[in-house]
């Protein structure tokens, strides 16, 4: 995975090579992921840090996704996990587009943090860290096109919020008042189980889900439903939903935000 990342930042050295500029001309403010403020092209200058990760001078006014061409091997990464993952159609969708999402550097370091503690803990240096799926509700059209990089600022948009301030622990049980295990960020190695949770609200062709790393750690294993779990049992860092009794598809559950960050934006019909 860092190797790939490492190459993914060599290639994005040159970035007007393959970027298209993030003009919003054509594009109704209804559905557009564009604001005004947002399209001068001197105002999305990038910044390539030297973990790999993406931030930006002004995070409010920078480019917050990345196109990944097809060409490179981050997509045809991308492209297979989400494939060979796709359990519940004998043929899993087309991939229309694969996006690298930036980190603000606070973000970047909070879970910096997060994971090198829980490897000091566990025994493994990054902190257990897996690829895993999440999907949501997503009220515009940001990623349809090279036009649409930058996350609307709808409220109704989880997709958008995500992607601008990561993931938000508070909002657990917003949508559902049930959580299969309790008060957690609920995602899964499957990524037809996680287009499952999939809301396409603003009127775009395609679906989207976010493909995160998430620090395990130490998961504890169920095949039960534990409604109640606001945190993982004392000595455990998630929970790892094993399906048996109650559960078809696998899930990986997290209990604070510092567990999981998104990683690439994958749109797909």
């Amino acid at each position: 995975m860092q190797d790939i990342l490492d190459d993914l930042e060599r290639l994005c050295e040159d970035v007007d090579g393959y970027l298209e500029d993030d003009s919003d001309e054509g594009n109704s403010s209804e559905d557009s992921c564009d604001s005004e403020e947002d399209s001068s092209e001197e105002e999305g200058v990038l910044v390539w840090e030297a973990d790999s990760s993406v931030s930006f001078k002004d995070s409010e006014k920078g480019r917050t996704l990345v196109e990944v061409p097809r060409s490179h091997i981050a997509f045809e990464d991308v492209q297979a996990q989400f494939e060979c993952q796709w359990q519940h159609t004998p043929m899993p969708p087309t991939i229309h587009k694969v996006y690298r999402v930036t980190c603000s550097k606070q973000h970047i370091a909070r879970f910096d943090r997060y994971r090198a503690e829980v490897g000091r803990r566990i025994g493994y240096a990054d902190g257990n860290v897996i690829r895993c799926w999440h999907g949501t509700a997503r009220a515009c059209r940001v990623g349809d096109d090279s036009s649409r990089l930058t996350p609307c600022s709808r409220s109704d948009c989880s997709l958008c919020n995500v992607m601008k301030w990561s993931y938000d622990l508070s909002w657990s049980g917003k949508r559902r008042s049930w959580g299969r295990f309790g008060s957690g960020i609920y995602t899964s190695s499957t990524s037809s189980k996680a287009y499952d949770y999939v809301q396409e609200r603003g009127g775009s062709r395609y679906s989207a889900l976010l493909l995160n790393e998430v620090v395990a750690g130490n998961p504890l294993c169920l095949t039960d439903n534990c409604s109640s779990l606001k945190r993982p049992p004392s000595g455990y860092d998630s929970v790892q939903g094993v399906p048996g009794t109650d559960l078809n598809y696998d899930e990986c559950v997290v209990y604070t935000d510092a567990a999981i960050r998104p990683v690439y934006l994958v749109l797909f019909r």
